[in-house]
């Protein structure tokens, strides 16, 4: 796994700590040596390493450590299998595919006077497709594990579509926080909480299958998912038809049509 080192270390040491537990078998924190702090080398050694800020971490994962897959985060998301381990699922992808996805759920950042940044991390937007603003900052999102093979040799990998085995959690710092629209409705999770309080404590998180219930929901949430990349790529397909009407109503262009139709009679005696 990569990450861009940030200032709160204590999400940077939560979020190591978390993928390690998960399956991770090591973390590359970019911004060299400064970023790690002495704690974090001393807890976990050769399983962290810091990387300059000018190389590539992906590229550094692969070529420098041996990488077989890699998952680029960020100190605010944490990367949940849908299984027993990160290991296990990649270890579960066919050959052919070279990119797996996953679904990115957003908390509401609720700050616990005196506790950690974890303990606030309980309550998600409920997202249902067609409900909701799929530009909202609580809308779910989508992240990438990529095969090495598509990093070193910078091919495009083939993406195992309609599956999504790894959730993104992701816990936005209090200068993030957004406005709720009061319709919101919520759900609780504690998953994430309950798996750093127990590295907290010295023990190791647990990490169940899915039920039938959470099936469902998830099921709905990349729904959703799936109506924003339409509307997206409406809005797309609305700028360049937007642009195209500008050019085609420019002055110049306007001259260049008509040169060309006034040429067509000469072109066609030339010919003969």
């Amino acid at each position: 796994m990569t990450l861009a080192a940030g200032e709160d270390i204590a999400r940077l040491e939560a979020n190591i700590a978390f993928h390690l537990a998960a399956g991770v078998t090591k973390v590359l924190v970019g911004g060299g040596e400064e970023s790690v702090p002495e704690t974090v080398v001393a807890r976990h050694g050769a399983k962290v390493v810091s990387v300059p800020h000018e190389l590539h971490l992906p590229t550094v994962a692969v070529d420098d450590h041996g990488a077989d897959w890699v998952l680029e985060g960020s100190v605010d998301e944490y990367w949940w299998p849908r299984a027993d381990s990160i290991a296990t699922v990649v270890e579960t992808v066919p050959g052919r595919y070279g990119c797996v996805q996953a679904l990115g759920r957003t908390f509401v950042a609720t700050a616990v006077p005196g506790e950690p940044f974890f303990e606030g991390a309980v309550h998600r937007v409920a997202y249902r497709a067609g409900a909701h603003d799929p530009s909202s900052p609580w809308a779910p999102f989508r992240r990438f594990a990529v095969r090495a093979g598509g990093i070193r040799r910078h091919e495009v990998q083939a993406i195992f579509r309609f599956w999504y085995p790894f959730e993104v959690l992701r816990v936005p710092s209090q200068g993030e926080a957004t406005p709720l629209n009061p319709s919101e409705a919520f759900v609780e999770d504690t998953r994430l909480r309950d798996a750093l309080r127990a590295l907290t404590s010295g023990h190791s998180p647990t990490f169940a299958r899915p039920d039938a219930a959470d099936d469902a929901e998830f099921a709905l949430e990349v729904e959703a998912l799936g109506d924003a990349d339409l509307i997206a790529l409406r809005e797309q397909a609305d700028r360049l038809a937007a642009r195209l009407a500008a050019i085609e109503r420019s002055p110049l262009l306007a001259v260049e049509l008509r040169g060309r139709r006034l040429m067509r009679p000469v072109l066609r005696r030339v010919r003969r």
